[in-house]
């Protein structure tokens, strides 16, 4: 059996960045990611003073958001937002850097992904699947990092997943000078769709799934 003090499970930005203040702090840590080379769709804003706050690098930044617009039908509602303005990164690398910069620090990196967890007197116990072989880890303490369709919850606590569908492309055709956000059934359904700025052109997609009445 496998020990660490902490297990993360999840390596996008949250996860990545507690594994490495983790292994700064000389905590032991371990971070599984079910796929290092996994793009999450997503516009890529995060704002501009997490990256002070958490000691990432600025070098990652493609572009910078001043404004969002909030766009149904034929309204449009712009809100400037200067004073806390929006860092665009590209996910992929973003993650990898953070998850780089954990692994700097002595975090453990698996690409693995979870299958069960069970409470085991004051450790928890994971298994985990890597290469097609299960292998199974002592630690003190777990940290779901796993995302809006976090199976540990669902291990855990036993909630149904909701289910979404997402579609996403980065486009280079077209530009965009702030963060747009769409609503309504034409082009959203019950959720809603983005458009974000990218260095190389823009980031469009939209979000589907279980939720509220659609929005006409």
């Amino acid at each position: 059996m496998i020990e660490t003090d902490i297990l993360v499970v999840g390596g996008g930005p949250a996860g990545a960045t507690v594994a490495r203040y983790l292994a700064r702090s000389d905590i032991d840590a371990m971070l599984i990611q079910r796929s290092f080379g996994f793009k999450k769709p997503c516009g890529g804003g995060i704002r501009l003073d997490a990256f002070e706050t958490f000691d990432i690098d600025r070098s990652l930044i493609k572009k910078m958001v001043t404004s969002i617009a909030l766009v149904h039908r034929s309204k449009r509602i712009e809100v400037d937002i200067a004073d806390t303005p929006i860092a665009i990164v590209d996910r992929l690398e973003f993650d990898a850097a953070l998850r780089a910069g954990a692994e700097e620090e002595g975090a453990t990196l698996r690409e693995a992904t979870l299958v069960n967890v069970e409470q085991s007197g004051d450790h928890v116990i994971s298994t985990i699947r890597e290469d097609a072989k299960h292998y199974r880890i002592k630690s003190n303490y777990l940290v779901a990092a796993d995302g809006v369709n976090s199976k540990i919850r669902k291990i855990i606590n036993g909630d149904r997943v909701s289910s979404h569908l997402t579609h996403y492309a980065d486009i280079s055709s077209v530009s965009y000078d702030d963060c747009e956000f769409h609503f309504g059934r034409a082009i959203a359904g019950r959720r809603y769709a983005w458009a974000f700025p990218h260095s190389g052109g823009a980031n469009i997609g939209t979000l589907a799934g279980e939720g509220r009445a659609e929005m006409e």
